[in-house]
């Protein structure tokens, strides 16, 4: 189903409604966090960030917004993913959802990995 609401495959049949509007048209209006973090190892927090924005049509300088409002450090912003803790790569996929401003945001247990005070 996150498939389909994400837009990374088509639905069989039909109708699929998700805020009251056929999941069609919604492609490109939902952020979404997997439950799996799909990143690049080499990449930094704020490459996977910036990339996401650029995805989106949104500026760059947007993307340190997104790692401030998930509470990264800024520490950590320029360390390759594989450097960073479980709940550290956690906040970069959530910042990742975040970008764009989404009518809705799918979040798959955003909080595992995560210290209790993270949360």
């Amino acid at each position: 189903m996150l498939h389909i609401i994400s837009g990374m495959l088509s639905k069989d049949s039909g109708e699929f409604l998700l805020n009251q509007k056929n999941v069609d048209s919604m492609i490109g209006k939902v952020g979404l966090c997997p439950q799996t973090d799909i990143l690049v190892d080499q990449l930094s927090a704020l490459d996977h960030v910036n990339l996401a924005c650029a995805l989106r049509d949104e500026q760059s300088k947007q993307a340190k917004e997104y790692l401030h409002e998930v509470r990264l450090e800024e520490s950590a912003w320029r360390k390759p993913i594989r450097e960073l803790s479980g709940g550290m790569k956690r906040k970069v996929s959530v910042a990742m959802a975040l970008v764009g401003n989404p009518e809705i945001i799918v979040l798959d247990e955003p909080t595992s990995s995560m210290d209790p005070e993270s949360c």
